[in-house]
C-alpha cells in the first residue's frame, strides 16, 4: 500500500505484509519513499498471537501492535476494548519523530482494515 501527499501527489512511503513473519506474529514492513525498509509493525505478544491463531476463542483476544522505526519503538496501535472499534495510536516514544505522522495515520487505518476488525 503506497501513501501519498494528498496536496503534491508525492509518494511518502509504503507498506507491505511480511508473509513468513506472519504466519505466527502479524508483520507490516514500513518503507520510506525510496522503498527501503525502515521499521514494521507487528503484534504485540508472540504467545497471544500463537493463541489467536491456534485456540478455541483465540481471535476474541485484542490484537496491538508494536510499532519500530530503526530498530526503536516508537509508538503502538492499542485497540481498545468497546462494542464498537476504538483505537489509541500512541508515538508519544517518539519526540523527535522519526517515524513520520502522515504514514502513522495510514498505519492505523491499514491495521484496521487490512487486519478486519
Amino acid at each position: 500500500m503506497d501513501v501519498k501527499d494528498p496536496a503534491t501527489g508525492e509518494l511518502i512511503g509504503s507498506f507491505k505484509r511480511d508473509v513468513v513473519s506472519s504466519m505466527l506474529r502479524r508483520t507490516w514492513k514500513i518503507m520510506d519513499r525510496n522503498g527501503n525498509e525502515i521499521g514494521h509493525a507487528m503484534e504485540d505478544s508472540i504467545g497471544k498471537a500463537l493463541i489467536r491463531r491456534f485456540l478455541p476463542f483465540g481471535a476474541l483476544l485484542k490484537t496491538d501492535f508494536i510499532i519500530e522505526i530503526n530498530n526503536k519503538e516508537v509508538g503502538r496501535f492499542i485497540r481498545k476494548w468497546t462494542i464498537s472499534d476504538k483505537y489509541i495510536l500512541d508515538l508519544s516514544s517518539d519526540p523527535s519523530r522519526l517515524f513520520d505522522r502522515r504514514l502513522a495515520v495510514a498505519l492505523g487505518i491499514l491495521l484496521d482494515s487490512a487486519e478486519a476488525r
